[in-house]
């Protein structure tokens, strides 16, 4: 199913067709008009391959993502579940939310890629291997 965006844009071709394909002009409304991004998202409330559609959106990085009305969420909406989206920490390898990592970049909303609690029995355990080597 090609989606009503970009034409390099695309779900699996076994994927059953939604009623976006083929309206670009509605799905792509300018994010000032309010009533249509509303139109917009009602077109997406009712589609058979929402979950699917969503799914594909949110596994995307923000710079690959195509703008417009996809699963009912605009292109702000999705950064911001983006980065509010839990994460694995690289030290344990636990999913925490995303709030139990730091910022990297308060600017950018980037978060560290180690959670809190590793971060501080590394900062500990440095702590003391410093102690005992003074």
């Amino acid at each position: 199913m090609t989606l009503a965006h970009p034409s390099t844009l695309t779900l699996p071709e076994n994927a059953p067709s939604g009623p976006c394909e083929g309206q670009s002009a509605l799905m792509n409304p300018d994010p000032a008009n309010v009533l249509g991004v509303h139109r917009a998202v009602e077109v997406c409330l009712g589609c058979p391959v929402f979950v699917e559609c969503l799914t594909w959106v949110m596994a995307l990085k923000d710079d690959r993502d195509p703008g417009g009305v996809i699963a009912g969420l605009t292109e702000p909406e999705r950064h911001e579940r983006r980065l509010n989206a839990g994460r694995t920490c690289t030290a344990c390898g636990e999913h925490r939310a995303a709030d139990q990592f730091g910022f990297h970049d308060r600017e950018t909303g980037r978060r560290r890629a180690i959670c809190k609690p590793c971060t501080q029995a590394a900062n500990l355990a440095r702590y003391h291997a410093q102690r005992r080597a003074a």
